[in-house]
């Protein structure tokens, strides 16, 4: 694929910077940097995104979310098949807010070394060493008994939230080489609470009352109803789910010569944690039981080079490759049958989207080539990518039993 951008010594584009001191002063529940984005202008929440339960997009100028791209350092940072950031929104973050030093948002009329995006594109600079060494450390607290009552609960269900980490940089070589690395871990136990659907903690069986009116049970049934009942209500109550992840990175920074920089980076993350799949972390209450959950786990690495070169006072060239993988899988809390009873829970038993596996391996590289002069700007772009992906996604492999209520004619038994 190859670019040419229009000649304008003034770039077009509509973009937000956000820089080292907005990310490190405004509060992040979590500390994930990527929420800042929703601080430019024309940018929401896709309306699929509202609860964790969905891709937790953003829209940029009404465009969905899959249509946006990511970047660090200038080197792709998409799961090409879910066309979200690696890792997707699955982890808590993919980068430290520690090791950002800047991300801007380009939201129209980018250049051609961002393109294939439609909607924005999103460029994170990750810092570097210097002559000097820095090092930083942090511990974050978040503790439900410091807040307020779920509203909708009778009673407050524990969690907490941790996070610590650091980062530190300097010279290996005074005015030559300079390393900068970091880590980050975030430890999140809250629990689910499992509700029935008329918002009660227990199901109560009812007697008849007439022929129009037949309840739940007669005399004929009665103490096997009421055991069925005694099973179901056994199903409520307060279950533990986690959701633990870290990342760490690591950034080489070496002047090879005066006309040419040299610089290594490599970043992973990890992300786990029990009944962690469907889970909202804004609300505990959920009308599915808890063997309708499951583990899902989160692995990315991204190894990348970026050689950036002054070939004369008005040609500069920059070079960029990059390996990253991005794997994830869901594994179900059980194998029994998908059980869906209308009015008392949304499900029960092995959720019919688990288990799950998702696997990608991307290479690229990437060449852009800027000519400067005194009237105008020139840019020739090429990139290359090579992408593998597997994806493992059944549907419904224990089978599924819905109990739908059916109304019928007592003296015809015909359906009313």
């Amino acid at each position: 694929m190859w670019n040419i951008s229009p000649p304008y010594t003034n770039p077009s584009a509509v973009s937000t910077l956000l820089d080292e001191r907005a990310i490190g002063d405004l509060p992040l529940n979590g500390r994930r940097f990527s929420d800042l984005m929703l601080l430019s202008p024309g940018v929401t929440q896709d309306p699929r995104s509202l609860t964790s339960g969905t891709n937790g997009d953003l829209s940029f100028g009404g465009i969905r979310g899959f249509q946006n791209g990511f970047l660090v350092d200038g080197g792709d940072y998409n799961n090409s098949f879910f066309a979200q950031a690696l890792g997707r929104y699955r982890a808590p973050y993919q980068f430290s807010t520690e090791v950002v030093q800047e991300f801007r948002v380009s939201s129209n009329s980018y250049g051609a070394e961002l393109g294939r995006s439609g909607g924005a594109v999103v460029n994170v600079v990750t810092k570097s060493g210097s002559n000097h060494v820095h090092g930083t450390m942090f511990y974050y607290l978040r503790d439900s008994s410091l807040g307020a009552a779920d509203p909708f609960l009778a009673f407050r269900p524990h969690n907490r939230q941790q996070q610590a980490g650091g980062t530190i940089g300097g010279p290996l070589k005074r005015n030559k080489t300079f390393f900068f690395a970091g880590f980050d871990q975030h430890i999140f136990h809250v629990p689910n609470v499992v509700e029935f659907l008329n918002g009660s903690a227990q199901v109560v069986p009812q007697p008849g009352t007439g022929p129009y009116t037949p309840g739940d049970y007669d005399s004929t049934d009665q103490a096997l109803v009421f055991a069925a009942a005694a099973q179901l209500t056994s199903l409520a109550g307060e279950y533990p789910a986690a959701q633990i992840g870290n990342s760490a990175y690591a950034k080489l920074d070496i002047n090879l010569t005066p006309h040419h920089q040299l610089a290594l980076r490599v970043n992973t993350s990890r992300y786990w944690g029990s009944n962690n799949v469907f889970l909202d972390p804004g609300s505990p209450v959920t009308y599915d039981s808890i063997s309708d959950n499951g583990e899902e786990t989160v692995a990315t690495e991204t190894a990348s080079l970026s050689l950036t070169s002054s070939l004369s006072p008005r040609w500069i060239s920059h070079l960029r490759a990059q390996f990253s993988r991005d794997l994830q899988q869901s594994y179900s809390n059980t194998s029994d049958v998908l059980v869906k009873i209308p009015n008392i829970l949304d499900g029960m038993g092995r959720s019919d989207l688990l288990p799950r596996q998702t696997r990608q391996h991307k290479l690229q590289v990437a060449e852009t080539l800027s000519l400067e002069s005194s009237r105008n700007s020139w840019k020739l772009v090429g990139d290359a990518l090579l992408t593998r992906i597997y994806d493992f996604f059944p549907s419904q492999q224990s089978g599924e039993f819905l109990f739908y209520p059916i109304k019928v004619d007592p003296f015809t038994f015909e359906p009313m």
